[in-house]
């Protein structure tokens, strides 16, 4: 093996060893520096019209090898949520898209304990940007690794935003058992 080999296959254990529960933070750690440490990766700052439950910080970026908006949800200074939201797109477009980021959560985390199958979202708080008209239905699939828990979700626009569909990836802490 090489020397630049090796370096390569240091670069990619400790990329993956250091890797973040949501975009450069971990769960529960202080979100000084997120600001910082996205706009290092090459994000940008966007504005968002945020609920007022915690402090945001919205970006644009990369993830999931596409574009994406990315929002931190942080209460006392601290990580404790973070979306990745892809763009709306027509629902054949979208289910596609759903099923490549699916297959990448799988690479990931495993087979998920919630499969990919049709559901009723129903919003419970009415601040909450993912909430959903209890008639709309969409796709959901649940990763729980660890004390962080992963969800994926295919939802239809809500109001105000452009018509179509929308994939996006909720990072959490999981339910205490």
């Amino acid at each position: 093996m090489g020397i630049r080999s090796l370096i390569a296959t240091c670069a990619l254990v400790s990329t993956v060893a250091s890797a973040a529960d949501f975009g450069v933070a971990d769960l529960g750690t202080p979100c000084a520096y997120i600001q910082e440490r996205e706009i290092a990766r090459g994000s940008w700052s966007i504005p968002w019209q945020a609920p007022k439950v915690g402090e945001f910080f919205a970006f644009g970026g990369r993830a999931f090898d596409r574009d994406v908006s990315m929002l931190y949800l942080c209460r006392s200074g601290t990580l404790v949520a973070g979306n990745y939201y892809l763009p709306i797109e027509p629902l054949a477009q979208a289910t596609k898209s759903y099923l490549r980021v699916y297959e990448e959560l799988v690479s990931l985390y495993g087979e998920p304990l919630l499969p990919n199958r049709a559901l009723t979202i129903l919003g419970t708080l009415p601040e909450d940007p993912r909430t959903m008209p209890a008639d709309r239905t969409g796709a959901m699939t649940w990763w729980r690794i660890g004390n962080v828990s992963v969800t994926q979700a295919l939802m239809p626009h809500t109001t105000g935003e452009d018509i179509g569909w929308r994939v996006f990836i909720v990072v959490g802490p999981s339910a205490r058992r």
